[in-house]
């Protein structure tokens, strides 16, 4: 090889080199996962995909939820083909410990000031499922997480949807 080929030769492994050190570099300082994301338009995604699919729990990936979120039936009805009676929400009671509020079925709050991660978990079932309970034999994660049903739930309804906030480290 003559003398320009190597200086070429040797200033193409240059950058090769400085290539793939900058990307070592930048993977240090970035967060290898990402646990969270906002609540934006989740429970009424969850919902919507929920209730094409009957007797099929669904779950979020974890989710960011801050003070000024809320998880509002109204909202979720208006975004979804599903009445306000068709849909019912839970809240874990460990999540209630540490400032959450289920206020009339309808309304999920939260009080405390540091974000929290927490995940959605629903299943859309039959009103006769959730009279006599059998529709937590195709929901594990409600059943693990301990999701009671208020009696004014999915009463009076052909279909209903309920949707629980747990922690994510639950």
């Amino acid at each position: 090889m003559d003398e320009k080929t190597k200086k070429i030769f040797y200033g193409l492994v240059i950058i090769v080199f400085v290539f793939f050190a900058l990307i070592f570099i930048s993977n240090l300082f970035t967060p290898w996962y990402y646990p969270t994301d906002d609540l934006s338009d989740k429970p009424e995604n969850l919902v919507n995909s929920m209730s094409a699919s009957i007797f099929q729990e669904k779950a979020s990936d974890r989710i960011n939820f801050l003070k000024k979120d809320s998880i509002d039936v109204d909202v979720i009805s208006k975004a979804t083909s599903l009445e306000k009676e068709q849909i019912c929400l839970g809240v874990s009671d460990s999540l209630k410990e540490r400032g959450f509020e289920l206020k009339e079925n309808s309304l999920i709050s939260y009080s405390g000031e540091s974000p929290v991660e927490v995940k959605l978990a629903g299943l859309c079932a039959f009103q006769d499922n959730f009279a006599d309970g059998s529709f937590l034999d195709y929901s594990p994660i409600l059943e693990e997480k301990g999701f009671a049903l208020n009696e004014s739930c999915c009463i009076e309804v052909k279909k209903c949807c309920v949707l629980f906030l747990f922690e994510a480290d639950e």
